[in-house]
């Protein structure tokens, strides 16, 4: 509940009847609830998300979104471009990140590895000792793509991308609450 005032989406996830929607639906009461349970529902939210969002309008609760990945995609796209601010406007029940057909981003398991003896456990891009962490402080001093590729020859496009899916995978992974004085 603290999260989503400092939020304009929330995603809540959870083992199945373990009482999410009782409790959220009790916690954000003067939110509207819609379950993609329904396949109509889930059909219009999935190949028609903006026409869903228009007809149900926030506050909003989406239980079972992991039956419309579009309209999770979709609903966070438009709180991050519309800069919405807290409270937050529409809180997801078990949200399923399905981000490389969504966002078509690379699959950085194909090219980063985690390996004892490389690096002493540095995630590192495959095929080299080149940690990530390199590849993405280059990125942050500045350098371009084309030149970490002039540094490190042996690196490709594809992993300077996938360097980049695998920190923000990170970084999507952790849960970040600020800290009140």
């Amino acid at each position: 509940m603290r999260l989503a005032s400092y939020f304009p989406l929330v995603a809540v996830s959870g083992a199945r009847q373990a009482g999410k929607t009782t409790l959220l639906r009790e916690c954000f009461d003067r939110y509207n609830y819609v379950c993609l349970d329904l396949p109509s529902k889930a059909e219009q939210a999935e190949w028609n998300p903006v026409e869903f969002l228009n007809e149900n309008p926030p506050p909003l609760l989406v239980d079972e979104v992991q039956h419309a990945p579009a309209l999770s995609f979709l609903a966070t796209m438009q709180a991050r471009k519309a800069g919405i601010s807290p409270p937050a406007d529409c809180v997801i029940l078990d949200y399923a990140l399905l981000r490389e057909p969504v966002m078509n981003r690379i699959a950085w398991q194909d090219r980063v590895v985690i390996e004892e003896h490389i690096h002493h456990g540095d995630p590192c891009i495959k095929g080299t000792r080149i940690p990530v962490r390199v590849i993405i402080g280059s990125l942050a001093d500045g350098m371009s793509g084309d030149e970490i590729r002039r540094e490190y020859p042996q690196l490709m496009d594809e992993d300077i991308r996938a360097a980049l899916a695998y920190a923000a995978e990170l970084i999507d992974s952790e849960v970040l609450a600020p800290l009140t004085p």
